[in-house]
């Protein structure tokens, strides 16, 4: 008989693991990745951080429940994910992480969602990692059996399904655009917001719960970062077959201005976004009501971003 030791000693365990590979374009490479960032270390953090440290959304858990909430994180190990080998993540992303960056060059657009959706890759196929052992550890212990449907043998495989997609998603649309150079394989929409002072970074990719497209979700991919001590960039990229629809579901966004774009871009960060860094010196100033509205707003759209509810506290800009 498995004991409760041994339960949560297997689940702290898997929780604590690390999906470790190298995540290049052909999916080839056997070499050690290293804790790459996909918001940029040595340019937006640096606007952001306070003393190294910048704020993020931390989820750990406490006697056995999930509890997230906002923590100061050491920029080093902010936004990091272990999805490309030194080399890698050197070599494809040099021209972004060496010059400036250009909102008219196709390539650094083009980089800024690949990171997006590798980040996102990664995070999948380590979530699926850790189910599938957990299912395996559990059919070990003789709670699930092997050779028939059960509801943890059902999730491993939804997990699988799921990083299947989104490699296959990464695989069509980025990694032959990576391969033969061709930026304008992705489309965006691309302005700044002025006169506005560095309070987030963001890099993700997102899909939009209502919307489906041949039997797939339609996906995006978000950028946010200050590029100045006045000015920051919002960057959306998709996929072309995922343009149109993707571009319709942003127009609360994309055809507003000044406050309540600002309020339009906060809701959707905070309805369908995990990683985003908040300088310390803006949440400093947040009040503990602010904080809990968007801690909790986080959680209730986790699994339905529509489950969102209007609240002045979800601004995150100024």
């Amino acid at each position: 008989m498995t004991s409760q030791g041994e339960f949560l000693n297997h689940f702290f365990k898997t929780q604590n693991a690390k999906f470790q590979k190298c995540l290049d374009p052909m999916l080839t490479c056997t070499e050690k990745p290293i804790n790459a960032h996909s918001i940029q270390n040595a340019r937006v953090l640096d606007l952001l951080e306070r003393r190294g440290h910048v704020v993020m959304l931390r989820h750990k858990i406490l006697a056995s429940v999930p509890d997230i909430r906002f923590e100061e994180v050491g920029r080093n190990q902010a936004s990091t994910f272990t999805g490309f080998c030194a080399e890698h993540d050197s070599s494809i992303f040099r021209s972004l992480d060496t010059q400036p960056f250009d909102p008219k060059n196709q390539e650094h657009l083009f980089l800024l969602a690949y990171r997006s959706v590798t980040r996102e890759l990664h995070a999948v196929m380590e979530g699926a990692w850790k189910i599938q052992g957990s299912y395996s550890w559990r059919v070990g212990k003789g709670l699930d059996p092997s050779n028939v449907p059960s509801p943890a043998g059902i999730e491993a495989t939804a997990h699988l399904i799921k990083s299947y997609e989104t490699w296959e998603y990464r695989h069509h649309h980025f990694d032959l655009a990576l391969v033969r150079k061709n930026w304008k394989a992705i489309r965006h929409n691309i302005f700044t917001l002025e006169s506005q002072s560095p309070k987030i970074a963001v890099s993700a990719l997102f899909s939009f719960d209502s919307v489906a497209r041949n039997d797939d979700v339609v996906r995006c991919a978000l950028n946010i970062f200050p590029v100045s001590n006045n000015q920051t960039v919002v960057v959306f990229s998709f996929a072309k077959p995922d343009s149109q629809a993707a571009r319709r579901n942003l127009r609360p966004i994309l055809l507003s201005s000044g406050e309540r774009q600002k309020y339009e871009l906060s809701k959707l960060i905070i309805g369908n976004v995990e990683n985003f860094a908040i300088a310390p010196d803006w949440s400093d100033g947040w009040s503990d009501r602010k904080k809990k509205v968007i801690q909790d707003t986080f959680v209730s759209t986790l699994f339905d971003s529509t489950r969102l509810e209007e609240s002045k506290e979800l601004m995150l800009f100024d």
